[in-house]
């Protein structure tokens, strides 16, 4: 059984950032989008490497959300990458923190959460009961780590190892350590 196919999990809050759980790696595509692929690890490594490539042949030119997402999408189904994903994003344009679903079967747009691969389901009823507009940094990831133990508590395959946690806001992108996460919590509300 091949355990790569990961769950991800990105959610926005208040409007000024995004946090993002996955069990596979996460790509950073500039210092304020994050893309987290589910999926087998070949059909993970082929996407995240065009991606990658295509990517830095686009830089310079700063994308709003929208365009970044429409450029990914088309990407994904044109190409036949048998993946689903999650941008997770703070853009600077119009100051706020995103979510955006890719995939066949994922809705498109801009959301405040989402979910895809092994237990999405399971997390969106996690994240549909639990989230709330005025969610602080330390509420967010409370409510990511409850989606977790809850793809954990029903046996999701691939669930067991470690996830990988990063916040994005308009510093950039950073990963969110179990140790660091309330000393980082208390400085984004202080800024």
């Amino acid at each position: 059984m091949d355990d790569d196919f990961g769950c991800v999990i990105g959610v926005a809050g208040r409007g000024e950032f995004a946090v993002v759980a996955s069990g596979t790696p996460i790509v950073h595509l500039d210092a304020h989008r994050l893309l987290a692929i589910s999926g087998s690890h070949q059909n993970r490594a082929r996407f995240a490497r065009t991606m990658c490539r295509r990517w830095k042949g686009l830089t310079g030119v700063p994308y709003p959300d929208t365009a970044t997402v429409a450029y990914l999408a088309r990407e994904l189904l044109d190409r036949g990458h048998s993946v689903e994903a999650l941008v997770v994003g703070y853009n600077q344009a119009q100051p706020h923190g995103a979510v955006s679903c890719l995939g066949p079967a994922l809705p498109r747009g801009q959301f405040l959460f989402g979910a895809a691969g092994r237990g999405a389901e399971a997390c969106r009823a996690v994240l549909r009961r639990g989230y709330r507009d005025t969610m602080s940094s330390s509420d967010v990831i409370e409510l990511v780590e409850s989606c977790i133990a809850e793809i954990r508590r029903l046996g999701v395959p691939g669930a067991a190892g470690e996830f990988a946690v990063q916040y994005v806001d308009r510093w950039g992108a950073a990963p969110v350590g179990r140790e660091v996460r309330e000393t980082m919590t208390i400085y984004r509300q202080m800024c």
